[in-house]
C-alpha cells in the first residue's frame, strides 16, 4: 500500500497434496487505486457445476502474469487437484519466480518513481520458438488511471470468451 494505490503481488505457491483450492497465479498482481480496481482476479465461479468454466478461473488465463506455450503452471486433474507443481522462489522485496515445464519466469514490481509501477518479466527457458503472453485482466477503471508501455515488440489484442472479459465478483 503506497496512499491511494494497493497493490496485491502473489509469488507463493500452490498448497499442499493436491492444492485443490489453488489457482495458477503465481507471480500475478491485482491493484486498486482508491475504490478503482485497475486489474483485477476474476474470481472462481463454480467448483462443480461446469468442469470446464472451473477450469478456465483457475488457470493461467485468468490472472494477471504471463501464460507461456499455452500452458499452465501446473496441470489441472481434477476440479480440485493440480499435478506438476511448479517451484516458486522469493528473491527479494516485489521480486520472485516461478519454474514449471521447463521454464523460469522471473518478475520484479518497482515502485521507486513517483506515479509509477513498473512490472519488468523475464523469462527463460528451453530452446526454440515460444509464445510468451501477458495477460492483463483490467477492472472498470483501468483506462482512466492506467498507461501501458511494452518495450518490445508486442500484440494487443481484446476480447471476450474463453481467455477475456470474464469475472465472478
Amino acid at each position: 500500500v503506497r496512499g491511494d494505490l494497493h497493490v496485491v503481488f502473489k509469488w507463493v505457491g500452490f498448497g499442499t497434496g493436491g492444492a485443490g483450492h489453488s489457482h495458477a497465479d503465481v507471480l500475478s498482481l491485482m491493484i486498486r487505486l482508491g475504490d478503482d480496481e485497475l486489474l483485477i482476479d476474476p474470481g472462481t465461479y463454480t467448483y462443480m457445476e461446469d468442469p470446464v468454466q472451473r477450469d478456465w478461473f483457475r488457470s493461467v488465463a485468468a490472472h494477471n502474469t504471463l501464460r507461456i506455450d499455452g500452458l499452465n503452471q501446473a496441470s489441472p486433474e481434477t476440479p480440485f487437484r493440480w499435478g506438476a507443481k511448479p517451484e516458486t522462489f522469493q528473491l527479494g522485496p516485489w521480486n520472485a519466480a516461478i519454474r514449471y515445464a521447463g521454464f523460469m519466469h522471473r518478475r520484479h514490481i518497482d515502485f521507486s518513481q513517483s506515479n509509477k509501477l513498473i512490472v519488468e518479466d523475464t523469462v527463460e527457458g528451453p530452446d526454440g520458438e515460444h509464445t510468451i503472453e501477458q495477460l492483463w485482466h483490467a477492472g472498470a477503471m483501468f483506462e482512466t488511471h492506467a498507461r501501458l508501455r511494452v518495450d518490445s515488440t508486442f500484440q494487443v489484442q481484446q476480447g471476450t470468451g474463453s481467455d477475456f472479459g470474464w469475472r465472478s465478483p
